[in-house]
């Protein structure tokens, strides 16, 4: 009996634990070229549809204390999915009715069928991000836009794991406390 409570619990409590700890990217540390300092996570994807993915991954710079956030998005592999970032490219983020907008860092323009750019987080945007779960986000691109939503507003009650993915940055951002 007590074999069988032991098993149940490993089992309910791993895929918890295993969200909670920081997974950091081997490869960050310090660049033999320019000397800088980083410490990043691994990718995480965020939201994955028939329409692309779209994955997130945090980075910091200890010698200026800045914080980025890197988006990529990997679109499928066919000819008019092709999208390109430009100037006016910006990820927005909406949790409950906030609307918190980011621009990407990188002005030139980047196509084909996987992006990535990255966006500097305030102190400010900090703050929201580690007290709010993302329900859904957007992707403006050079041709247009695209809408992935992590939590659905009609369900009372969400699956665990979109629940865990909307409390991506709640959870990432303690990694760097």
């Amino acid at each position: 009996m007590m074999k069988t409570i032991l098993i149940v619990l490993c089992l309910t409590m791993s895929p918890a634990a295993m969200y909670c700890q920081c997974d950091w990217d081997k490869s960050s540390g310090k660049d033999p070229f320019t000397g800088l300092v980083t410490r990043a996570t691994v990718w995480e994807n965020i939201v994955r549809s028939t329409s692309g993915s779209v994955s997130f991954k945090i980075v910091e710079f200890p010698q200026d204390t800045s914080i980025y956030l890197y988006v990529k998005v990997s679109l499928p592999q066919n000819v008019s999915s092709i999208r390109c970032f430009n100037d006016e490219s910006l990820i927005m983020l909406k949790s409950g009715e906030i609307v918190k907008s980011l621009d990407f860092e990188d002005d030139e323009v980047d196509c084909g069928t996987i992006l990535i750019n990255s966006c500097e987080l305030t102190p400010e945007m900090i703050e929201f991000l580690k007290q709010n779960p993302i329900e859904m986000f957007r992707i403006v691109f050079a041709e247009g836009q695209k809408d992935f939503t992590i939590l659905d507003p009609d369900r009372k009650r969400q699956p665990e794991y979109y629940q865990m993915k909307a409390d991506y940055f709640i959870r990432t951002l303690k990694c760097f406390e």
